[in-house]
């Protein structure tokens, strides 16, 4: 996310459309989140690397997450893996908006400066806003990214 999301390379399938948050956000919003999932594994000469995001609820309706970069010897994200903190952060849920027919979560971090979109397509495969996207007039991506990450 805008948060840190985009910067362990978890993004996700979609496109354009904007949204009004919703008023009152639930203290178990993003629970769903929670757990520690992976980016696609991309190869480079004879080596390949992994983003990694860990979210934990440090709060009510807050999350911490961790982003950290995996990066294996080998090729197609095997053997041992040197992990290499990316960044971390917290964010909360603070609505949801409607892009191209789903319903996806709005997030931010505590002060605000990071915004974001978050979307479980499927317990096991999350997906962010795109940060190239255009910004809503609350400043949240209008689109969602075509990276996925799954739960394991």
């Amino acid at each position: 996310m805008a948060l840190a999301l985009a910067a362990a390379g978890l993004a996700a399938c979609g496109g354009g459309g904007g949204g009004t948050a919703t008023a009152t956000v639930a203290a178990s919003a993003g629970d769903k989140y929670v757990g520690t999932w992976f980016a696609a594994c991309v190869n480079s000469g004879s080596t390949s690397t992994r983003g990694v995001s860990v979210i934990t609820k440090v709060g009510a309706n807050l999350y911490a997450l961790a982003n950290r970069s995996d990066q294996f010897g080998a090729l197609n994200c095997t053997g041992s893996a040197t992990a290499v903190p990316v960044s971390t952060s917290n964010f909360q849920i603070t609505g949801t908006s409607n892009v191209r027919g789903v319903t996806v979560d709005r997030v931010a971090t505590p002060d605000f400066t990071g915004k974001d979109l978050l979307y479980l397509s499927t317990p096991t495969t999350f997906q962010t806003g795109d940060p190239a996207s255009g910004r809503d007039v609350d400043d949240y991506p209008t689109s969602l990214s075509s990276s996925i990450a799954t739960k394991q």
